[in-house]
């Protein structure tokens, strides 16, 4: 999940993109594909919370130049 803090932009999920700004929070299901862009002038800041007991238990995974996702090399 996305917790916007401050500032303004949109968070994309799955291919569907959202505006958001102070207070907005977007739910992001497992292993959807997902990122966040500043839009505004400002800082945007916000906290990010992963559902799992460990952070150890994250798996990033970041887009190819082709925008397809998959795991980061090692």
């Amino acid at each position: 999940m996305y917790y916007i803090l401050a500032g303004h932009g949109t968070v994309s999920v799955d291919g569907e993109t959202h505006e958001v700004s102070e207070g907005s929070a977007v739910f992001i299901p497992g292993d959807a594909p997902h990122y966040a862009r500043n839009t505004g002038s400002g800082v945007m800041r916000l906290l990010y919370v992963f559902a799992v007991d460990s952070f150890a238990e994250v798996e990033y995974e970041f887009p190819a130049a082709d925008g397809s996702f998959g795991p980061l090399p090692a």
